[in-house]
Order: structure tokens, then C-alpha cells, then sequence
């Protein structure tokens, strides 16, 4: 990673340290006025769940502060360590950019979160739903776009070699993903599954004990349920890894790519979709179409890739 590259992710997460500074000392400038009790965490509506003592209302600083720090850590130490690809010098300096830059964005982003959390709890007002929304969608996009990004570079700046490369690394990374996805989001449906119903009124809460309210629609469901999300993914996962195996077998290149670029961009697609099912939410339609970009991406990837095998058939 050069020194102008190195000048800008350091500028970006900068400026997201700055919000969170600037939001704390926003929050100190309010301390008298806030009650003794305020409300620090958000339901899936952007309306206060929890109330507790005023120095939980430092958690958004010290949160984002840490992953602040963490992303700037891992920014400097991907410029220096040896990432074992085989590519150009040309190509390893790209990617480098790639992911600081990635990871740079991602850090003001979650920096930009945190610091709209601590204003409502400064103003004890509702979270700003439409900047959640934004943010949460900037987080996925950013992702995605620097992940396809570095695998053009590794793949356009790959050293050829006389050794053939690995053809089923690809499906291997894919298997990885898509597992690790499913591992987490069960992950977070555990540390949610207390939580439900998330509101406030004590005898509503008793009252409806177990069941998740979904407050666009007004309809509450049994927590149970929520189960069956999650074990549909687990049933996703391994049907494509036996889809995938068929296809090793066949020798199908052009499909084994499409099924493993689809394993994992539908691996975060569907993590990002119970994240907001485990927290109440429904996604919008926004959420839906963006998904059904990047499928059509694979799809048309996979055409052109089918078209250029027959013609060298």
C-alpha cells in the first residue's frame, strides 16, 4: 500500500473518530439535563427498550471507538504482512488499496452508527430509522463491492504459472462462507432470544412473554418461529454443497463458478436478513432488490462464461 493510499485511510477512519469525539462531547454538554434513568438501546423500530444509568450512554463511544481502533490496526498491519497471493507487484499493491480502503469505509460507516445512537440518547429521542437503514445498507454495499473488487485484481493480476491453480479454491472458500454465515446468525438469534418481545411496558411484556412483535405489520409471533428461518438456511447450505459436489463431478466449471459465487453472496444476503428478522424487523423492499442485483450479476457472469466455452468448442 503506497503513501497516498495510506494518507486516505487514515483520513477516513479519522473522520469517523471525530464524530464519535464530537458525539461525545455532545453527550457530556447534555449530562445535567438527562434524566437518571434515560433510555440507551433501541428496539427494531428505533424506539428506547432499555433504561439504565447515564454512563451506559457511554457504550456507543467505547463500542465504535474499539472497532474504530481494531479496523485501523487491521488496515496497518495488511499493508505490511504477506498475504500469500500469487499476483503482480502491481496486483498486490491494488489489492492492498482494495482492502484498506474497504476497511477504512467500513470504519466511518460504523463510526457514522454509533454517533447517530448516541445523538438520539443525548436527545432522548427515537432512533432515525432511515439513517439506520442507510447505514446498515452502506456496511453490506461496501462489503460487497470491495469483495468483488480484490477477487478482479487476484484475478487479473494472477502470475501464471506452469503449475495448474487449484480449481476447486473457489468452492472451498464458498463452503467456508456460507457455513461460517450460518454459524453466526445462529449465534445471534441466541444472544437475541431473550430479548422478545423488546418493549418497554412491563404488563405487555409479561403479558406476551415469548413472542417477537413486529411492529409494521402489528403482528406478534412466537419465538419458536424464528427458528424455522434458521434451519431453512442450514438446509440451504447443505443442499448446495451437495449440488456443488455433483457438479465437481461433472466437471462443469462454468456452473461450479455460478453455484459458488451464488453460495456466497446469498451466504451474506441471508446472515443480513435474520440479523433484522432476530432484531423485529422486516426489511424493506430496498433489501430484496439489491439481492436480486447481485443474483442477476452471477447469472449474467455465467452466460457469458457458458457462451465462451461453446465458442471454443
Amino acid at each position: 500500500m503506497n503513501g497516498k493510499v495510506k494518507m486516505v485511510c487514515r483520513g477516513i477512519i479519522s473522520a469517523g473518530v471525530l464524530m464519535l469525539l464530537a458525539s461525545l462531547v455532545y453527550y457530556l454538554t447534555r449530562w445535567n439535563d438527562l434524566p437518571d434513568n434515560p433510555g440507551i438501546h433501541f428496539d427494531g423500530n428505533g424506539n428506547f427498550d432499555v433504561y439504565a444509568s447515564k454512563f451506559y450512554g457511554f457504550y456507543p463511544h467505547v463500542i465504535g471507538g474499539l472497532i474504530a481502533a481494531i479496523l485501523a490496526a487491521a488496515v496497518h498491519l495488511e499493508g505490511k504482512v504477506n498475504v500469500g497471493l500469487k499476483i503482480t507487484e502491481k496486483g498486490d499493491r491494488l489489492f492492498r488499496a482494495e482492502v484498506g480502503v474497504t476497511m477504512s469505509l467500513i470504519s466511518l460507516i460504523v463510526s457514522a452508527f454509533f454517533t447517530n445512537w448516541s445523538l438520539s440518547v443525548s436527545r432522548q429521542t427515537p432512533l432515525n430509522r432511515s439513517v439506520l437503514s442507510i447505514i446498515c445498507y452502506g456496511i453490506m454495499i461496501v462489503l460487497l463491492s470491495g469483495l468483488t473488487a480484490q477477487v478482479i485484481t487476484c484475478k487479473k493480476y494472477s502470475v501464471k504459472e506452469k503449475k495448474e491453480n487449484d480449481p476447486l479454491l473457489k468452492r472451498r472458500l464458498s463452503s467456508i462462507i456460507i457455513w461460517l454465515m450460518t454459524a453466526a446468525s445462529i449465534f445471534v438469534l441466541l444472544v437475541t432470544w431473550s430479548r422478545h418481545p423488546s418493549v418497554t411496558d412491563e404488563q405487555f411484556y409479561y403479558e406476551h412473554f415469548g413472542y417477537a412483535w413486529f411492529e409494521q405489520p402489528g403482528i406478534f409471533v412466537h419465538r419458536n418461529y424464528l427458528l424455522i428461518p434458521h434451519a431453512l438456511m442450514i438446509i440451504y447450505s447443505a443442499v448446495m454443497e451437495v449440488l456443488t459436489v455433483r457438479i465437481v463431478k461433472k466437471n462443469d466449471k462454468p456452473l461450479l463458478d455460478m453455484i459458488s459465487d451464488l453460495k456466497t453472496i446469498s451466504a451474506f444476503m441471508i446472515f443480513a436478513l435474520l440479523i433484522n428478522i432476530d432484531s423485529d424487523i422486516i426489511p424493506g423492499l430496498e433489501f430484496f432488490l439489491i439481492c436480486a442485483a447481485f443474483i442477476c450479476v452471477i447469472l449474467v457472469k455465467f452466460a457469458i462464461a457458458r457462451r465462451k466455452e461453446k465458442a471454443v468448442e
